[in-house]
């Protein structure tokens, strides 16, 4: 099933916006074998904000209250305040970093000296999932103040496409799958950490980076392996790596 658009998601203006996944060496072997991307659970994730709404959120506007009462609002307070708890679990992402260069944080933080980057491009990423069954959302992150800033509801990706303001700097692009299966409560303890969702490699992967003064058995054990797959991808150097000259 193709990407689909949304109209609640912002997205980037370009499709040529080039977007940059950091991944251990052993993470790029399973998609290399899979010929999948990992989408993790939202409520899997390492900021546990993940998911939830700022504590300005107003969660109905001033006509429903008058409508529902007060009775009637505590009610569906509480009906809706458990469905946001467990929409995180039902929402899986996979995630990129918006840049034209690479990121001497993200490479730190995701990818070690051993790792590696994926570059691809905004467009790539949406063609890629032609192949999948999955019907896959994108959207740039909204990055804002979780003491301060509103944050819209009625729509489950609204939670999962906010993140606070502190993790502004990896400049995200977010792919999203939804799995409304898991909302119900009988289910939503069945969901899985993640999901491999199908997708054609030979269009989403521009080139394959190696960390900067990465060992030199990582390029060695890369190339190999897309030799094996029968797989063609331009396999680069870091741009990070160098000398300084005085």
């Amino acid at each position: 099933m193709p990407y689909e658009s949304h109209p609640y998601l912002q997205t980037p203006e370009t499709d040529s916006q080039p977007i940059w996944r950091y991944v251990t060496l052993p993470k790029l072997v399973l998609m290399l074998l899979d010929g999948a991307l990992w989408f993790s659970r939202v409520d899997m994730l390492a900021d546990f904000f993940e998911g939830s709404y700022s504590a300005v959120t107003r969660p109905f506007a001033e006509e429903v209250k008058a409508k529902l009462g007060e009775t009637g609002i505590k009610r569906l307070e509480t009906e809706m305040r458990d469905i946001n708890r467990r929409a995180p679990g039902a929402v899986f992402v996979s995630s990129w970093s918006m840049s034209a260069v690479e990121s001497a944080l993200l490479w730190r933080a995701y990818a070690g000296k051993a790792g590696l980057a994926i570059r691809s491009t905004s467009g790539r990423l949406k063609q890629s999932f032609d192949v999948s069954d999955e019907k896959v959302h994108i959207a740039m992150m909204q990055y804002v103040d979780y003491k301060k800033e509103w944050i819209p509801k009625g729509n489950i990706l609204r939670g999962p496409t906010h993140k606070r303001v502190f993790y502004s700097a990896e400049q995200e692009l977010r792919a999203l799958v939804v799995r409304p299966e898991y909302l119900v409560p009988q289910k939503s303890e069945q969901a899985p950490r993640g999901i491999n969702v199908t997708v054609n490699l030979g269009i989403l992967i521009e080139a394959v980076v190696l960390a900067p003064f990465g060992p030199a058995h990582t390029e060695n054990a890369v190339r190999r392996l897309l030799e094996r797959l029968n797989l063609h991808f331009d396999v680069r150097r870091s741009q990070m790596e160098g000398f300084p000259t005085y």
